[in-house]
């Protein structure tokens, strides 16, 4: 991204909103359901039908002509050059359409690795911290399965599950694993997984994040952070879970964007179990073997080609 003023850089423009405490990201979505870009938000005379909406619209443009958001996008800038990150906005046609479909996409996402596989299908894999033994086998074998049959495998980049199917992807032949961070793209949470970062990385994966660089991890960003991870994919599957797992979390946003849930059972006496069997009861397909999430791609693909 350059990181000067460029008034034909959309991501640019996208950044001066994300700078002005006036434009959260919802003023964001509403303003571009009426603008065809950031560019017209602040560039531009254009007005909206919606007399509040409007208003907010005039307040905003006069902030921007202010100038204090320079500082802080100029910092942010800097940030994104020094870990070789990149700005995505919702209006780009680099921003994958898949998330585009969510509720509440984000506006903007950082990114920093292989653009190209946000495209390709993906598979969320997701569960407890506190794993099993049994577990962490499951999602490393089962990940590596899946990424060798063309899914890139999406995750929290977590300790426990989310770690393990990374790791998994790794593995593969082919294929690449994405991570999708609550923090900043600058800041590798758990700390002690920036090794796995890199190695996603250099594999040709992806880290992204909606969150500004130097974020620190806060509680309130990870449930904003798994509606991420299930927006980006076609599925998601739910390896181990206890009652209060965020991963439960995830699979309700899932559901929510209408993307299919799968979870493995385990044993009854296995509290890390009783997650996956909840959502089980609730409908979430259950799966015994990776077949069964490859045919029931197919089964959606052939599903989605008969209605075009």
């Amino acid at each position: 991204m350059n990181t000067g003023y460029n008034p034909d850089d959309e991501a640019h423009w996208a950044l001066v909103a994300q700078c002005l405490e006036e434009c959260p990201a919802s003023l964001q979505l509403s303003l571009l359901d009426n603008l065809n870009s950031y560019q017209q938000i602040f560039d531009s005379d254009q007005q909206v039908e919606d007399i509040q909406l409007n208003q907010k619209l005039q307040l905003i443009r006069h902030h921007y002509q202010q100038g204090q958001w320079q500082s802080a996008a100029d910092q942010i800038g800097k940030k994104i050059t020094e870990c070789q990150a990149q700005l995505i906005p919702i209006t780009s046609a680099d921003y994958p359409e898949q998330l585009q479909q969510i509720a509440k996409p984000p506006p903007l996402i950082y990114m920093r690795g292989n653009l190209d596989c946000l495209y390709l299908p993906q598979l969320a894999i997701v569960g407890s911290r506190r794993m099993t033994r049994g577990g962490e086998m499951v999602a490393k074998s089962w990940a590596k399965n899946l990424a060798n049959s063309g899914f890139t495998i999406t995750s929290g980049l977590a300790a426990g599950i989310d770690a393990s199917a990374h790791r998994g992807a790794l593995e593969a032949q082919q294929g690449a694993t994405v991570g999708v961070m609550a923090t900043g793209i600058n800041q590798i949470y758990p700390s002690r997984h920036q090794q796995l970062a890199k190695q996603i990385l250099d594999k040709g994966g992806a880290l992204i994040t909606e969150f500004a660089p130097d974020t620190p991890p806060r509680p309130a960003h990870f449930p904003q952070r798994n509606r991420i991870i299930s927006g980006l994919s076609l599925g998601v599957l739910v390896v181990e879970a206890a009652l209060k797992s965020g991963s439960l979390i995830t699979a309700k946003y899932a559901l929510e964007q209408n993307r299919e849930v799968f979870a493995i059972p385990g044993s009854v006496n296995n509290p890390q179990s009783k997650g996956c069997h909840q959502l089980i009861k609730q409908g979430a397909c259950l799966v015994e073997t990776t077949a069964e999430l490859v045919e029931e791609d197919r089964k959606s693909t052939r599903l989605n080609s008969s209605h075009q």
